[in-house]
């Protein structure tokens, strides 16, 4: 049975797709500008907290949010939109709410240029493995023919070919990379941020009507991503910046991806795209909180 939330579809003009797209492409392409290779290769060669981040990401995230799905039995498109936003891998937000949570932001910055670079195949695997997985929307990812090479293409498109050009600026070109890096990443943050704010805007009638469905779930969600990063870490005794990078790496995910893929490949099930945008403007307010919580933290202890 096809829910109404299933059929309702934003209002978004399939222009703004390609604006959205540039819009992720130049995040991604400041995360690439701002990685050190130094910082980098420190980073690899102590992969510890790397791997916590990664299979965090990768395994744990989705895993879990699976079970929170069989726990909850949300409808069918929303559902489908939670295994979408735990299959895309962090977002370079994280590493501004790192930044204020006097995280590693090293780690930061290279988990999400690892996680990046990972996703051209996790993310199409796991939105294909987990939502076939689950019935409900095993019958969704068959009704729009998911083809997970054409998932892989977008992400290739819309986030690796960013990353390919702004590591090369930044080993070829150094100086250029170090003029337009403090401009590209700001201007991204802030045209992201416009985007969703107006899609929010636009379709603010559709979320005050619907946002019943979604609002617990998502916040659910985003605990256990949260957690998931807090409470490995911390089991593995990682040192107490990492903790903070990986705890937001894994609770602050790239929601402009999945609202891409969800306009690219599930136009016609609103609940994928609510979930996604809904995302993007919730986890803006737990990372805040989070962050402020750690230095909430860091002052109790200098005090």
């Amino acid at each position: 049975m096809i829910h109404e939330l299933d059929a309702m579809r934003l209002k978004f003009d399939p222009g703004m797709m390609i604006y959205l797209k540039m819009g992720l492409g130049l995040i991604m392409l400041g995360v690439a500008l701002d990685i050190d290779i130094e910082d980098l290769k420190s980073i690899l060669k102590k992969p510890k907290s790397i791997i916590v981040g990664v299979v965090g990401q990768f395994v744990f995230l989705p895993l879990l949010t699976f079970i929170l799905i069989w726990i909850f039995k949300p409808i069918p498109s929303v559902a489908l939109g939670l295994i979408l936003v735990a299959a895309c891998p962090g977002g370079n937000f994280s590493n501004l709410f790192t930044l204020l949570a006097k995280g590693n932001t090293a780690l930061s910055v290279g988990l999400t240029f690892i996680a990046t670079v990972l996703a051209l195949f996790m993310t199409p695997f796991n939105i294909t493995f987990w939502g076939k997985l689950y019935p409900p929307t095993a019958k969704l990812v068959e009704q729009v023919s998911l083809n997970p090479t054409e998932v892989a293409q977008t992400v290739f498109i819309v986030l690796g070919i960013p990353l390919i050009i702004g590591m090369w600026l930044k080993v070829k070109k150094p100086n250029i990379a170090a003029r337009v890096q403090g401009f590209i990443k700001k201007f991204s943050i802030i045209f992201i941020v416009a985007l969703i704010g107006g899609a929010f805007a636009t379709n603010f009638d559709l979320f005050a009507k619907y946002i019943h469905y979604i609002i617990i779930i998502v916040a659910v969600q985003n605990f256990i991503a949260l957690g998931t990063g807090f409470v490995s870490s911390t089991l593995l005794k990682l040192p107490e910046k990492n903790r903070r990078a990986i705890t937001l790496e894994i609770g602050i995910q790239n929601s402009g991806l999945g609202l891409a893929l969800a306009f690219e490949f599930f136009h016609d099930l609103g609940g994928v795209a609510l979930v996604c945008a809904w995302w993007g403007i919730w986890h803006a307010l737990s990372g805040t909180l989070v962050a402020f919580l750690f230095q909430r933290k860091d002052n109790r202890l200098k005090a």
